[in-house]
């Protein structure tokens, strides 16, 4: 295994006097000039100064037959109210306005008369403003499976509507999750004839609760600028999306009527959908909180609502508890992980002792869990499936099958259509259907759809012919069915009789010398895909945990289980890179259940372990630029894989490129998935529209958003932007708890300079820098708190003089001062203590 740099640590940077002289000036409704200043970082600021949000201007005053009068009135209040006019009974007149970037709240409207049913529709984006705003009713199963209803009608999709009986402030009841335009029209049932006058509106601002938007410094003790535009751009972009993504707990799901957690302040996956707390998504929001509101809180609420789903197993609920809490979030072992990871990233953050000491109970049992997935098995079997026939009361469904090796459990595949409350009883026999004998039973309720239910033995069953039975069934639950021969040694039966075909079956052998992995079983769910088997994200995922719980451990004075968890770790690595690396492809494999497939998330995480010797690392990335690099980014995989961009496991690939020293292909990372959603303009759905203020979700392979309309334009996880300018652009990155210790490595590329303030418990660091590469000169201005340690480096492709406030530190072949030494690619200066220093570096041949 490759020594491991401390990858998931951030260091802060940040500039000494000109950062200080910051102003702050134009807003959002301004814009913001092509030339940025040194310290002017608030003129990037999206987030509104004030919790009553107008909108900035009219997008479109369309009559459709009707009339619009003074479209402009409604922008201002006391002036001229805006007049909507349904002049026949076929006219539809529109007008839709812009608040200036994706906010998320209560809407108040100020009628200036009597009118009849006015509509509000809401859309992030102009291209998918359709007659009720931007969602198509894929996501209105959350909480209303009704699909039934018109869509007006739905809770979540409908617009609001008012037909007020005199003049006066009406205020919406529902909160709207996320939304950048508003439509007003009226409904089609009104006369001809009919009219509607608003003097104003406003939206309630409700993202970060208790936090005052007024005060620039307090809303982003963090910040970041540097002499391109386009970068700026998308460090605020993705700040915009985390703020918009900060809610109280008691708001969550789409029209913010769910308690989803405890606390104060919550982070969740989106402002408009889902708005609830995913696992996954935390590991790398905080990363982007930390660098920009520094909202802890918001963490440790986050971390405590999910750590409250903890099952009596040890396992953890990849979401909130409410509204898909259960029971779709039981089936994700990935994002189990992810809360694991999610503490430790807070600790190094923070250095919150009493914290973790909080949550040490439930990372013993998760851990304990965990172990409870680790197998040396091999599975048989098969996974194909074409169709489920449900099961009926007083039915069976089954299929036999002939091992020729011993195993120690057997399962199926089991939908549920998206129901709740399903159960079944799986049993095992040994030989024929009604002449077998009866090897083990076992009862499953509340089953999650699509889940691989299996029955664990006692002991391991010698090989021979057996059969598996599904019955009893309650609720909605069927078998997964192929119906071709998909498993030669078996067939598919029903009430005993062989039918056509096979179900899905997986057959564990038994220890066959292999290295125990963890195992996906039924909970293969994923960041966007669905897995079983021994995949190698998961258990890349899993070497991380175990250092980080080794390191709580630790921390608990537990040596013993300190111990135990690192001795866990080689067996691991040498697991994945026996079972799971494609020679052939130069790359590792999506897992043992999908082994075709060359996957982003599994690649990425191997280097990011350190479980890639460095000869597979190369490779490994080598090959997922050539086949899996895109026009938007890097896709997700090959094969069966999602085909599509996501802004998530970009930000890892782009971070394992940086630590690989691949600089040029992370910047193109960097330039491209971010930079295409928050400084340019494009089309979407045929509508020419601005640079985005908040994160995509996914991106489609042709550019366009991931689900539409009805995906989530302003999804935290997707704005990994914002960390690594601050991380690595800038540089800054916690090495030790609470950054006591921290590094300055910057991935300065073609930039002429950059600065920023990073937040830490000591007090900011501040970080400048400044390259003219035409005459080889760095220079850096560092000034870092009381109570902190940091390591520099300095870029030095050559050799290179470096200098600590005028005293020679390297003179191009030795350390002069402070344990300096080279990689060939950096500098490196150890011990630097707290305070104001400059780093200047200029080539040593030119002395």
């Amino acid at each position: 295994m490759r020594h491991r740099r401390a990858l998931f640590a951030a260091v802060s940077m940040t500039t000494t006097a000109v950062l200080l002289a910051g102003t702050g000036a134009a807003g959002a409704e301004t814009g913001v000039p092509a030339a940025p200043g040194p310290g002017n970082w608030q003129r990037y600021v999206l987030t509104p100064k004030t919790r009553e949000v107008a909108p900035v201007h009219v997008v479109s005053a369309d009559d459709r037959g009707g009339k619009i009068t003074d479209a402009d009135g409604i922008l201002s209040a006391g002036g001229r109210a805006v007049t909507i006019t349904k002049t026949d009974s076929a006219a539809d007149p529109r007008l839709i306005v812009d608040f200036g970037r994706e906010v998320s709240g209560y809407l108040s409207v100020d009628f200036a008369g009597p009118a009849p049913a006015t509509l509000f529709a809401f859309s992030e984006t102009l291209g998918y403003m359709g007659d009720w705003g931007d969602t198509f009713g894929t996501t209105s199963w959350i909480a209303n499976g009704d699909a039934s209803k018109p869509q007006r009608e739905r809770r979540f999709e409908s617009p609001h509507e008012q037909a007020p009986a005199r003049a006066g402030t009406w205020d919406d009841p529902e909160l709207r999750g996320g939304f950048r335009y508003l439509m007003i029209r009226l409904a089609p049932e009104a006369p001809a004839g009919s009219s509607v006058s608003i003097d104003a509106m406003r939206v309630r601002y409700t993202a970060a609760p208790g936090i005052d938007l007024a005060r620039r410094d307090a809303l982003l003790p963090g910040w970041f600028l540097s002499s391109d535009d386009a970068l700026n751009k998308i460090w605020y972009g993705g700040a915009h999306t985390i703020v918009n993504g900060t809610i109280d707990p008691k708001q969550g799901i789409e029209n913010g009527t769910e308690t989803i957690g405890v606390g104060e302040r919550v982070l969740v996956d989106g402002a408009k959908r889902d708005r609830l707390v995913w696992n996954g998504d935390l590991a790398i929001t905080g990363r982007i909180a930390y660098v920009s509101t520094d909202d802890r809180q918001a963490m440790r609420d986050s971390l405590r609502s999910i750590a409250r789903t903890q099952r009596g197993d040890g396992y953890l609920s990849a979401c909130s508890p409410n509204g898909l809490g259960a029971p779709v979030c039981q089936g994700f072992l990935e994002y189990h992980l992810w809360w694991l990871r999610g503490l430790q990233e807070y600790y190094l953050y923070s250095g919150d002792k009493q914290f973790v000491a909080e949550m040490w109970p439930t990372v013993t049992k998760a851990m304990d869990f965990l172990e409870t997935r680790l197998t040396a098995q091999g599975f048989q079997g098969s996974e194909a499936q074409d169709s489920a026939p449900k099961l009926t009361p007083g039915h069976t469904q089954g299929q036999t099958f002939t091992t020729t090796s011993p195993f120690t459990a057997v399962g199926g595949r089991f939908p549920t259509y998206n129901t709740t409350g399903a159960g079944m009883t799986l049993s095992l026999y040994r030989g024929r259907p009604g002449s077998g004998q009866l090897v083990a039973s076992k009862r499953f309720d509340n089953v999650v759809d699509n889940a691989w239910l299996m029955i664990d033995l006692p002991e391991a069953a010698a090989a021979g012919t057996y059969y598996l039975e599904q019955s009893d069934p309650s609720g909605t639950v069927a078998w997964w069915t192929n119906s071709s021969d998909a498993y030669p040694q078996g067939t598919a039966l029903a009430d005993g009789i062989p039918i056509a075909g096979d179900r899905t079956l997986r057959i564990a052998t038994a220890d066959d010398g292999r290295t125990r992995l963890l195992d996906l079983y039924d909970q293969g769910g994923h960041w966007i895909y669905g897995d079983s088997g021994k995949e190698t994200e998961v258990n890349a995922l899993y070497v991380e945990v175990l250092r980080d719980a080794a390191a709580f451990a630790e921390l608990r004075n537990d040596d013993a289980k300190a111990a135990h968890w690192r001795e866990l770790i080689p067996e691991v690595v040498r697991g994945v890179n026996a079972e799971l690396w494609n020679d052939a492809a130069g790359a590792y494999r999506q897992s043992t259940g999908q082994p075709g497939n060359i996957a982003q998330d599994g690649n990425v995480f191997a280097v990011l372990s350190g479980l890639a010797p460095a000869d597979r690392a190369k490779r490994a990335l080598d090959t997922v630029k050539d086949q899996l690099w895109t026009s938007y980014g890097s896709k997700s995989g090959t094969g069966s894989m999602p085909q599509l961009v996501g802004p998530f496991m970009n930000y890892w690939e782009a971070l394992a490129r940086f630590d690989e020293g691949r600089d040029t292909e992370a910047w193109q990372l960097l330039r491209t998935v971010w930079g295409y959603q928050f400084a340019r303009s494009k089309p979407i759905n045929g509508v020419e529209e601005p640079p985005a203020t908040g994160a995509w979700e996914h991106i489609n392979l042709d550019g366009s958003p991931y689900r539409y309309g009805d995906g989530s334009m302003s999804h935290p996880w997707s704005a990994g932007g914002t960390a690594l300018l601050t991380n690595e652009v800038l540089g800054v990155r916690p090495t030790g708890p609470g950054f006591a210790t921290y590094s300055v490595k910057p991935h300065p590329g073609d930039l002429e300079w950059a600065q920023g303030r990073v937040p830490t418990t000591h007090g900011a660091i501040w970080v400048s820098w400044r390259q003219d590469r035409r005459r080889d000169r760095f220079v850096m201005n560092l000034t870092a708190p009381r109570g902190t340690t940091g390591t520099i480096a300095i870029p030095a492709g050559r050799p290179t003089t470096v200098t600590v406030d005028g005293r020679l530190a390297w003179n191009g072949e030795k350390s002069k001062a402070y344990g300096s030494h080279t990689d060939g690619r950096y500098v490196y200066l150890t011990g630097l203590p707290a305070g104001a220093h400059t780093i200047s570096s200029h080539a040593a041949d030119k002395e």
